[in-house]
């Protein structure tokens, strides 16, 4: 199990990034489907880890209107 710090470490985001996905149930669902929250923490599996592309692109996820090429 990683803290959040040592998942962003591994995937080279910020700690910031990492408690946002996990704060979203879409994407715990999809990024750390068994993350487990204690009190304030969580602790978040090394396969769940392994599984994801580190150096994810920073910045905010694309929302659907822009994944399907929607003017802005």
């Amino acid at each position: 199990m990683l803290t959040t710090k040592e998942a962003a470490e591994r995937l080279q985001v910020s700690e910031a990034s990492i408690r946002v996905w996990l704060n979203n149930h879409e994407e715990k669902a999809q990024r750390f489907p068994n993350a487990i929250k204690f009190g304030r923490d969580w602790q978040i599996p090394e396969g769940d880890v392994n599984k994801l592309p580190s150096g994810v692109k920073r910045g905010r996820p694309a929302t659907k209107a822009s994944k399907k090429g929607a003017k802005k």
